[in-house]
């Protein structure tokens, strides 16, 4: 099942009429899911508009009925139709899957999603843009768990209580993946949860990211494109969902991840993390030249060491891709170190005039005589050697 949502936007004049106006990009998400036909007492959910107020009679509306929704969740169907349940199923192994899409307008920004070494491609179209994705799917470990009222800790009761934007009457629901609440709520149920995985499921999905904040150089020079600047996945059950943000202390690109140290099985979660970055945009953040750039990754675990991992580093067709994996959660920062050799300007010497140099003088040898005068004798060490008076060359 593929799938593709977009959502595009224009703005006018209020009380003016719609006239040379173009609509832009506004939300952006596509994903890729195995599935599998299966045959039952499946019904269709049916969206509310003036003319229907709900699917299931009730006079409050609503997008589809509770028994639908709760089909979807126990029997895990992508889609429902009359008497049919699209069932998601496992990804076939060693296998890459992508998408090329045609777009009207073209998309910038930053994108995150849940995908493993991803390849993009941007080519202009006669009226747009043709955007071709490839990757591999991630298995995520994800969290399902019922806890009593009396088992949560002080600390997520305290968070819970501030009048947080999300949750609903029958209990709270950790707000997405991505962003500082999902991070922050997750770490708190973790212990109790004993930092285990109930299950893990593979996705193949990538969106833009409409809301973002981090360091002035990343937005200034992510603004300055008007291409995709950037794309950020993880298969961590929490994470930052923008950019990663310019440590300007380390000169580093840190981006926070978390999930459960263990899998469903008990075995150690493995983590995975792509960085592709518009080349333009790490040389404006860097100030870097048109030289090629190199780079590290370290894998800095919540108790300050460094965590092993296997990690890749390169530039090709304008992008550079960083990647590692291997590495295990609970909570590490990944860190991405850029530099770049300084360019060697060589500029051509000139010959230097020869100068005239002094003739070498001749060594003069000095010769040694012995000199007697009776029982006496001398030596006399000279060019030309003589004896003193009264003394007589021996």
């Amino acid at each position: 099942y593929v799938s593709t949502f977009a959502s595009f936007g224009a703005g006018k004049i209020s009380g003016s009429q719609i006239s040379a106006e173009k609509f832009s990009v506004g939300e952006f998400e596509s994903g890729i899911s195995p599935i599998k036909e299966v045959s039952g007492q499946y019904a269709a959910s049916i969206a509310s508009d003036s003319s229907n107020k709900s699917s299931d009679g009730s006079k409050s509306g609503g997008v589809g009925s509770t028994s639908a929704v709760d089909v979807m969740q126990r029997d895990n169907c992508v889609i429902l139709e009359d008497g049919k349940c699209l069932q998601r199923q496992e990804f076939p192994s060693n296998y890459r899957f992508g998408m090329t899409m045609k777009l009207g307008d073209k998309l910038s920004g930053w994108f995150h999603g849940r995908i493993y070494r991803p390849v993009i491609s941007l080519n202009s179209a006669a009226t747009g843009q043709l955007v071709q994705v490839d990757a591999l799917p991630v298995l995520v470990p994800s969290i399902l768990k019922r806890v009593l009222t009396s088992e949560i800790s002080p600390e997520l009761r305290s968070y819970l209580s501030q009048d947080r934007q999300f949750g609903e009457s029958s209990g709270y629901l950790t707000p997405g993946s991505s962003g500082k609440d999902a991070i922050d709520l997750a770490a708190l149920w973790l212990p109790l949860v004993k930092d285990t995985a109930s299950k893990s499921l593979q996705f193949w999905d990538f969106r833009t990211l409409n809301m973002w904040s981090e360091s002035s150089d990343v937005q200034r020079c992510s603004n300055s494109s008007n291409e995709i600047s950037g794309i950020v996945t993880t298969n961590a059950l929490a994470y930052s969902a923008g950019p990663p943000s310019y440590n300007a202390n380390e000169g580093s690109l840190d981006y926070k991840v978390l999930a459960p140290h263990y899998t469903s099985k008990g075995d150690l979660a493995i983590g995975t993390y792509d960085l592709l970055l518009k080349s333009e945009v790490a040389r404006c953040i860097y100030g870097f030249s048109k030289a090629p750039i190199s780079g590290s990754i370290s894998i800095v675990s919540d108790s300050g060491q460094n965590n092993v991992a296997t990690t890749i580093v390169n530039e090709k067709n304008g992008w550079l891709y960083m990647s590692a994996n291997g590495f295990t959660y609970s909570a590490p920062i990944v860190k991405i170190k850029l530099s770049q050799e300084p360019e060697v300007v060589v500029t051509p010497t000139p010959t230097p005039t020869p100068t005239p140099t002094a003739s070498a003088k001749p060594v003069v040898k000095k010769i040694t005589i012995t000199c007697i005068k009776g029982k006496t004798s001398k030596k006399v060490t000279a060019i030309k050697p003589k004896c003193p008076t009264g003394y007589k060359k021996k």
